[in-house]
């Protein structure tokens, strides 16, 4: 009986939800960039859970990736994720002042901002 309470444990305590914390977390674990890649391609998920995950994966560099999860969805899944996701690369992009150099990381959102505007629709 504790034997099969502790596997339980075990169990629930390795099983992560996805949720905006974590999302943040996973940037800076091994298993994470995988987590993320689920994160956004999980249909069951909120599509501003994805974007969230779309958005991190793209500040690790890897927006072939997440190009390539876009590829792989559903039109409807994509624009509701685009949706989300675009507000999200602007306030990466942006530059505070006219006399800063922008970081890796903007420029970065800035060209994820051009690579999804082909996925999206009108609005």
């Amino acid at each position: 009986m504790i034997a099969r309470l502790v596997l339980i444990a075990l169990l629930v305590a390795g099983c992560e939800k996805t949720n905006h914390d974590n999302i943040d977390k996973w940037t800076h674990t091994e298993k994470g960039p995988s987590k993320l890649k689920k994160a956004v391609s999980d249909e069951s998920i909120d599509p501003d859970l994805s974007a969230h995950a779309a958005a991190n994966l793209i500040k690790m560099g890897k927006d072939p990736d997440v190009r390539q999860l876009f590829d792989q969805m559903g039109q409807a899944r994509r624009q509701a994720v685009i949706a989300k996701l675009a507000p999200r690369l602007w306030e990466v992009a942006r530059v505070e002042g006219d006399l800063q150099m922008p970081r890796p990381v903007q420029v970065s959102a800035k060209d994820a901002l051009v690579m999804v505007r082909k996925y999206s629709d009108d609005a």
